[in-house]
């Protein structure tokens, strides 16, 4: 049997057997023990969670997921380590995103599912602006329009522009017309919409606004009966995972290289150690002329970059390595191979890190430079900083390398 769990601030609707009671969130865990048998529906209301909207002149879902964490920071209450997400991508254009973000703190989530597992529960999430999104569109057949619910005290407007979500409202008062009252005359000022109303017959009566067309007298349940088909959503972190890599297995292989190449042809070392020194000579040079390019004439790159620090009274004092300088500039070049076309913007030596700026033709090439960094024996660790995309699209990124010194 099926138990809706209607969330709505910290109380808790239930709907079972076609009766509806309240649960105060605090007891929620000892009713779920009690009916372990049966299979939850939690549906969370626009109360408990956070929506936003951003928009991209792309359809990549790669790049945007590369990028939407730097979107969202800062228009939550929290830092985004503090919430689960659900993304509703749509695309209303040929070239054009738009990304519905449901945001819920991830305390409360770990905490119900927790709850399930003990109980070994079965159980999906819903989100009520998405259930009745749904239950409006087998309703209404036009692109732009304003969904209005309203029963007893919370009210949920959902805006629709392009058949897509985008503008979430709700509230919960014990007059819930004055603020339906304030809140539609400020979207028609803008937003030239029809508006539908579904829900109590005497709110919709009470709001006397003109343009407001009434659809159907329902209450919460009555949707859920009457929607087919309810889609369950997963919350999940904003960021993809990156694949981790087994680096005993990469050590086992490059040995197993190694030896093969030993055995099989004697001279190969050496020649592949003199191709690989004009290899890294010409890209130190490459380097060279990325951090100063008024040089017309490049003879010795290192030596010449000693002689930038010392004219130049700007550069801080290099500190000790443990690992020469000169096998430090040459391991930064050997991050960067020759198929790949790099502009490097910044180099910045401090302590034990070391600072790039950069930009690569695309994500590809970002990729092959990221495990040139993996597999580095001099930088230990990275952090990206930074990722984001030019205006001739292509990937412009701030890496931190962290050195053994």
């Amino acid at each position: 049997m099926k138990i809706y769990l209607y969330i709505k601030g910290e109380t808790v609707y239930c709907y079972k057997n076609s009766e509806k009671r309240e649960i105060v969130f605090e007891n929620l865990e000892n009713f779920i023990k009690e009916n372990r048998g049966n299979y939850f529906v939690l549906i969370f209301s626009k109360l408990n969670v956070f929506f936003r909207k951003v928009e991209f002149d792309f359809v990549d879902k790669k790049k945007i997921s590369l990028i939407l964490s730097q979107e969202i920071e800062g228009k939550l209450p929290l830092p985004i380590d503090n919430f689960y997400f659900y993304l509703n991508f749509q695309y209303p254009e040929k070239n054009k995103t738009i990304v519905g973000i449901f945001a819920i703190e991830k305390d409360k989530i770990n905490y119900l599912k927790e709850i399930f597992k003990i109980n070994k529960a079965k159980y999906i999430f819903l989100i009520d602006s998405l259930l009745l999104d749904q239950f409006f569109k087998n309703k209404i057949k036009e692109n732009n329009f304003i969904e209005l619910f309203a029963e007893n005290d919370y009210f949920l407007i959902n805006l629709i522009e392009n058949s897509v979500i985008s503008g979430v409202y709700s509230y919960s008062s014990d007059n819930i017309k004055e603020h339906i009252s304030e809140i539609l005359p400020s979207l028609f000022s803008t937003k030239k919409h029809p508006v539908y109303f579904i829900g109590d017959r005497k709110i919709y009566q009470e709001i006397k606004i003109e343009g407001i067309h009434f659809l159907s007298e329902a209450t919460f349940f009555n949707i859920l009966e009457e929607t087919k088909k309810i889609k369950s959503i997963s919350f999940q972190e904003i960021l993809l995972p990156r694949k981790k890599i087994n680096l005993e297995y990469i050590f086992y292989f490059f040995l197993l290289v190694i030896c093969t190449l030993f055995f099989i042809n004697p001279h190969f070392e050496k020649i592949e150690k003199e191709k690989k020194v004009e290899e890294i000579n010409k890209r130190m040079e490459n380097l060279y002329k990325s951090i100063f390019p008024e040089t017309k004439k490049i003879i010795n790159p290192l030596i010449q970059i000693k002689e930038k620090m010392l004219e130049d009274k700007n550069y801080s004092p290099a500190p000790i390595y443990k690992i020469p300088i000169i096998k430090i500039l040459e391991e930064i070049t050997n991050l960067f191979p020759e198929n790949i076309n790099v502009e490097v913007e910044e180099v910045l030596i401090n302590n034990k890190n070391l600072n790039l700026i950069c930009t690569v033709e695309s994500l590809k090439d970002f990729d092959i430079i990221e495990g040139k960094v993996r597999k580095s024996k001099i930088f230990t660790d990275f952090i990206i900083n930074d990722i984001s995309f030019t205006k001739e699209n292509k990937v412009k990124f701030n890496i931190l390398l962290k050195m053994v010194i």
